[in-house]
């Protein structure tokens, strides 16, 4: 079996791990499948903050379409995450009223932070994290 050592992650794959191109010797990619996702990701995001781009997702937003998908996307995430949102609800409550205060990240100190659910069953029960922390925690 025919294999190739995509250029980017430097690591011999089968030719199938690449998209056809017939314009190549091998008839495939020189960069495999996964590679060439996560570029094109970077590439896209990057794209994204053009100001024109962002123009035009500000104007899908305030169309009738968009505020129609934004509504629905938010009910179909309610309704999957239910505990989760009443959780984070009842800990922005009592932290605006004063009952609950908002302590430094346990990580780093760093301020301001964000109260973080280990178990969404406990809603009071928050581990206070900065944005980079709280972000590591979920990725895991």
């Amino acid at each position: 079996m025919k294999s190739r050592i995509c250029s980017s992650c430097q690591i011999e794959k089968p030719l199938d791990d690449f998209y056809r191109d017939k314009s190549k010797p091998l008839g495939r990619d020189y960069i495999c499948i996964e590679c060439r996702k996560v570029s094109n990701r970077l590439r896209d995001r990057e794209r994204d903050k053009t100001p024109d781009r962002i123009l035009k997702a500000k104007s899908w937003l305030h169309s009738e379409r968009g505020k129609e998908r934004a509504r629905q996307r938010y009910e179909e995430n309610y309704a999957q995450n239910k505990q989760k949102y009443l959780a984070q609800r009842a800990i922005k409550r009592l932290v605006d009223s004063g009952v609950i205060i908002r302590y430094p990240c346990e990580v780093c100190g760093e301020e301001p932070s964000n109260g973080h659910h280990p178990d969404y069953s406990k809603p009071l029960e928050v581990v206070w994290l900065c944005q980079k922390h709280h972000k590591e925690i979920h990725r895991k």
